[in-house]
């Protein structure tokens, strides 16, 4: 190969200046080749642990979904099932930052826990991360929603009118939203579908204009 090449002609002439250019350059492609696959291979091991990870946390926060409608349920017992998912959740992100699926899951958890907001940021940071992501278009897109409505309900008229820009704000990022589930992937199901569109033209009644 050139490295062996250049190697030969440094033996006949250890001076040569293009033969030790041409081999300290050869080197150096050899060495960014090989960071490069070291490179590759490590994010590969990182992802196939994160996916591990994400399995794991599934049925956790299936179980702790089911728990919610347990009669005897308490939240303390709710939030120790939840962190159970969260932790390996977390651990999943830690490996692949952009890994989308956990950022939605970890929205979903947040939401079980009452922590709206936290909810909101782990969805937005799964669109981000694959914006054709249907489903946490959709999750988001409720969440929103309910937000919108909350503010539509002020204690009086004047805080209602303090709300409405906002509310209204909400109500079009919910619509934006819905639109990015229809077209996204992951809601392929009739049912799914059928629910995305009723909320879009609930949303479209509600807005004005």
């Amino acid at each position: 190969d050139a490295r062996l090449s250049y190697r030969a002609a440094i033996e006949l002439d250890p001076h040569n200046p293009i033969a030790r250019a041409g081999a300290e350059r050869v080197e150096k492609i050899l060495q960014e080749q090989a960071a490069r696959r070291a490179e590759e291979i490590t994010r590969t091991r990182m992802r196939e642990e994160a996916l591990k990870l994400l399995e794991a946390a599934r049925p956790a926060l299936d179980q702790a979904r089911d728990y919610v409608y347990d009669k005897d349920s308490s939240y303390d017992e709710l939030v120790r099932r939840v962190e159970r998912a969260t932790k390996l959740l977390d651990e999943a992100v830690e490996r692949v930052p952009d890994l989308a699926q956990a950022h939605y899951l970890l929205g979903l958890a947040w939401e079980l826990r009452g922590h709206d907001d936290r909810a909101v940021q782990a969805l937005r940071m799964a669109t981000s991360c694959d914006p054709q992501f249907g489903p946490a278009h959709f999750q988001l897109a409720r969440l929103l929603l309910e937000r919108a409505i909350i503010k539509g309900y002020g204690y009086d008229d004047l805080e209602r009118l303090a709300d409405r820009t906002e509310m209204l704000n909400l109500t079009k990022e919910a619509s934006q939203e819905l639109e990015c589930a229809r077209q996204g992937v992951g809601l392929e199901d009739p049912l799914q579908r059928a629910l995305v569109d009723s909320q879009l033209a609930y949303v479209c009644m509600e807005s004005p204009g």
